[in-house]
Order: structure tokens, then C-alpha cells, then sequence
């Protein structure tokens, strides 16, 4: 077998001797074998002469590097952090699980999934949690409204074609142009299956509740209006019914005939037709009446009539239906002769004794003396009758009206007038 003896052997190739076996310089690297000698060598190492797996610092182009304000040198370590900047697009890195910004500038259509919290120890202190601003100056006739608050949810629908549809509520501060100083509206509006938005509420900034068109309910009851804007006029008001009624269209209102419940008026009784009615109890109360005394007026020989100037009056408070009941007796100084009576009702001043006839006859009656000689003795009468509709709080007046027929003087007696409302 032929053996082969390798002798190892330092040879210099530059920069000075060295001993036999010591290598002191780094940057010295075994060489490959001297062709055709089986010694290994020693070279020095270039600027360009790198083995792989071996990167000095010094030969990168650049030793250092900025990232986010921080200067990181190359072969050390360093910190650098995400920029409290502008935040845009549609989702944070989904590899961030728990995070904490703080004085974070703009965010530009943020996707958040799961729970918001803000959590401050503030005690008894407005601060705000969520601030949605909008800080472009308005001009005139140009408000800038703030961003608003929107909800989105899925309803379905059960009519054909039965299937799901967007139900969508928005919240926003509309600011509305004043002149000594703008005034602004919390408005609340919905929309349904993608629909144009219609108001629900609005809070004005000056103060009270406007409520469109709807169901309105204080304590789980319905609200009989079906309308409450602002300062409604009463041309705005719907109809009531009840034991207190209002026509549509009209403030007026009309208490039912027979009993006052309400506990909520301003006085705690009050009377009605001389009748005490104590809040939160039950009255009954009756229609206005009224009555004349007996009278004897003065005759009359008048042939086209008079009226007797009675002074009857009657005010309806509760249905403006009205008995109107007279009585009493006539006679003619002139045998054959006889008298027409008329029951006569009318609004305004009353009538005096020996005016002409006036106001609307209710009802009528002639009595007729007999035909035998000096006749002339006095006939008891009766009249009767109903008025209907009559306006309420408009005082009437009731009187008799006398008409001598062919001749002599009549006269009534004794005569009574009693009115009273049904």
C-alpha cells in the first residue's frame, strides 16, 4: 500500500510571516489544495471574498435603518411600534387580538366585529365616551349636520314572497339656521327593505317632543290623538269621544250628560248646573232650567200683536234640547172677540211689554169669547213646546206674544213660563 504523507505547511501570502501552525488573522481562510503539491494554503480574505453564512456589517450598503421614527442599527435589536396616525381601510390586522390606542388620529371606514367598551373612571363628571363630530364651519343656508348613529337589523316578512328585509333606524343632530343663534333637532328616522327614510321623533334642542303620525301609548294605553306636532292648532286636533267629546278640526269641547269623572282637572270641585262635583268621584248632573214668576202684563187692543214681556230665560249647557212649557188664562173685552197667544223664543236682548212681535214662534193658540152678551170672562190656556240643537252657553230669552183679533182688548193672567233642558 502506498502511503502519502501530508505535511501541512504555512506559506505567506501576504501581509508578513507567521509561525509554524499559529494563524492569528481573521480574516485568513483555508484555501483549497496547491494544484498538484496535496498542500493545503492560506489566503487572505478581499472585500469580496466572503464564505457562505458569513455577512459582515461594515460591507452592507447601509449600516442602520428608520422605521417609525426609530433608528435600528443593523446587529442590534430595536423596538418599533405602529404609528398613532391614519388608520384606513376595511378591517385591522386580523392577528391583532388585544390592543390599546391611545390619541389615535383618523379612522376611515373601520370594520369592528364584537363588543366596544369604554371603560373611564370619571366619577360624577360629563366626559365624553363617543364623540361623532363634525367641524366644518356652516355658512348660510348650509347647516353641517353631525354624523349620525345608524342601526341596521333583519325582519322577515310572512306575505308572499315571504323572505327577509332590512329594518334600519338612524339617529342624528340635524342643525337648524337661526337669527340671534341656530337652533338644532335629535332626529330619530326609519326605513324598511332599503326605502327612503321617514322621521319618527324629533327632540328640539329648545325643548319638547314632536311625534309623527302613529300609535302613541303612556303606560301601555293608546292615546286617542293620531297626530301631536310642536303646538298643534286646533284645526290640527282629531276627535275625542267619551264623557268629554271634541269634533275633529275644533277645540270645543262637550261634557257628556250624567256624570264627571275626571280627577285630573285643575280645581279640585267644581259645580255644574248648582250641583258640587268633587274631582275623582262620581256627580250627577242634570240640564240648565229656568222659570218666570206669575205675572199679569199690561193688555193690549193690538191687532197685528205685542209681545207681554214675560223676561223668560234659559242658558243650555249640556245638549241644547229645550221644554219650553207657559200657562195662564185670556180674555177679550168685546164679546165674539177673541185672542191669538203665541209662545215666542229668541237670543240678544229680551223683549219688553207692548214691543212688536219678534223671535221665532214655537208654538200658537187662539181662544175665542162667546158670542152670548157681556161674555167676556177669562179662559185658562196652555202652551208647549221643544227647541232642539240649541248652542251651548247662548242664553235664550221666553216670552208670550198677545194679537186682539177683530176688536176690544185681550188680556192674560196668571201667566207662567218654565224651561228646562233634556
Amino acid at each position: 500500500m502506498k502511503r502519502i504523507l501530508l505535511v501541512l505547511s504555512f506559506c505567506l501570502f501576504a501581509n508578513g510571516a507567521f509561525a509554524q501552525g499559529v494563524v492569528q488573522n481573521p480574516n485568513l481562510f483555508w484555501a483549497t489544495p496547491l494544484s498538484g503539491t496535496g498542500f493545503l494554503g492560506l489566503r487572505v480574505l478581499g472585500s469580496n471574498d466572503f464564505p457562505a453564512g458569513i455577512v459582515g456589517n461594515a460591507a452592507l450598503a447601509n449600516s442602520s435603518t428608520t422605521v417609525n421614527g426609530v433608528v435600528c442599527t443593523l446587529g442590534s435589536s430595536c423596538t418599533a411600534t405602529a404609528a398613532a396616525g391614519t388608520l384606513s381601510g376595511a378591517t385591522l390586522n386580523a392577528g391583532v387580538t388585544a390592543s390599546s390606542l391611545t390619541t389615535l388620529g383618523t379612522l376611515t371606514s373601520l370594520g369592528l366585529s364584537g363588543a366596544i367598551t369604554d371603560i373611564q373612571a370619571i366619577g360624577a363628571t360629563s366626559t365624553d365616551g363617543l364623540l361623532l363630530d363634525n367641524a366644518t364651519a356652516a355658512t348660510v343656508g348650509a347647516q353641517k349636520w353631525a354624523p349620525r348613529v345608524h342601526w341596521s337589523g333583519m325582519g322577515w316578512k310572512t306575505n308572499a314572497t315571504a323572505g327577509s328585509q332590512s329594518v334600519d333606524i338612524i339617529e342624528e343632530l340635524q342643525p337648524v339656521q337661526g337669527a340671534a343663534n341656530p337652533t338644532g333637532n335629535l332626529v330619530w328616522s326609519r326605513s324598511v327593505n332599503g326605502g327612503a327614510y321617514g322621521v319618527l321623533l324629533t327632540l328640539p334642542t329648545g325643548g319638547g317632543l314632536n311625534l309623527n303620525s302613529g300609535t302613541y301609548q303612556i303606560g301601555g294605553s293608546q292615546i286617542a290623538f293620531t297626530n301631536i306636532a310642536s303646538s298643534a292648532a286646533c284645526s290640527q286636533l282629531p276627535a275625542l269621544t267619551g264623557q268629554i267629546t271634541t269634533p275633529a278640526g275644533s277645540c270645543a269641547t262637550t261634557l257628556a250628560s250624567g256624570t264627571v269623572t275626571n280627577a285630573n282637572l285643575a280645581n279640585p270641585s267644581t259645580t255644574v248646573n248648582g250641583v258640587t262635583c268633587t274631582l275623582g268621584s262620581t256627580c250627577t248632573v242634570s240640564g240648565n232650567a229656568g222659570e218666570s214668576g206669575t205675572s199679569n202684563p199690561t193688555s193690549t187692543a193690538s191687532t197685528s200683536g205685542v209681545m207681554m214681556g214675560m223676561n223668560g230665560s234659559i242658558t243650555p249647557t249640556t245638549t241644547g234640547n229645550i221644554l219650553v212649557v207657559s200657562k195662564g188664562n185670556v180674555n177679550n173685552t168685546v164679546a165674539s172677540d177673541g185672542c191669538t197667544i203665541t209662545l215666542r223664543t229668541g237670543t240678544g236682548t229680551a223683549p219688553t211689554n207692548g214691543a212688536a212681535l219678534t223671535g221665532t214662534t214655537l208654538v200658537a193658540t187662539f181662544m175665542n169669547n162667546p158670542a152670548a152678551a157681556g161674555a167676556t170672562g177669562s179662559y185658562p190656556w196652555a202652551l208647549d213646546g221643544v227647541l232642539t240643537g240649541k248652542a251651548l252657553g247662548v242664553t235664550m230669552w221666553v216670552d208670550i206674544g198677545l194679537t186682539a183679533v177683530t176688536g176690544g182688548t185681550c188680556a192674560v193672567q196668571n201667566v207662567q213660563i218654565g224651561d228646562m233642558e233634556q
